[in-house]
C-alpha cells in the first residue's frame, strides 16, 4: 500500500505524531505496516487518508501498543480497557448470539 497523505512529512503531522503517540513518521508507518495497514483487532482496513484510526496507548507506559480503527478503540475503552470485561462481553455474545 502506498504511503497515505496523513503521513506525509509536514511540520504540523510529525509534531501530531510526536505528541499524541511518541512516534516518528517512520515509526508509525512501521506499526501500520506490521499489522498490514488493519486494525489490529478487528482486521478491517486502517483509514489513513481520512485520519480515521487510532493509536492504542498502554495507559500506564503510554506506549503505542497497536493501531486500531475508531470503532474499536472506542469499545475497548467503554469496556474499561479491561480483559475480563472483554471475555465476560465475548461469551456474552457466543451464547446470546451476533451477527459476526
Amino acid at each position: 500500500m502506498p504511503v497515505c497523505k496523513a503521513c506525509d512529512s509536514t511540520r504540523g503531522h510529525k509534531r501530531n505524531l510526536k505528541h499524541r503517540y511518541n512516534l516518528t513518521p517512520q515509526s508509525f508507518i512501521s506499526l501500520v505496516e506490521a499489522h498490514d495497514f488493519k486494525c489490529a483487532i478487528c482486521e478491517d482496513q486502517l483509514d489513513l487518508e481520512n485520519k480515521q484510526f487510532a493509536g492504542d496507548p498502554n495507559h500506564n507506559t503510554g506506549e503505542v501498543r497497536g493501531m486500531l480503527c475508531q470503532a474499536c478503540n472506542k469499545g475497548i475503552g467503554l469496556l474499561k480497557d479491561n480483559p475480563s470485561v472483554l471475555k465476560r462481553a465475548a461469551t456474552y455474545l457466543e451464547n446470546r448470539g451476533h451477527y459476526g
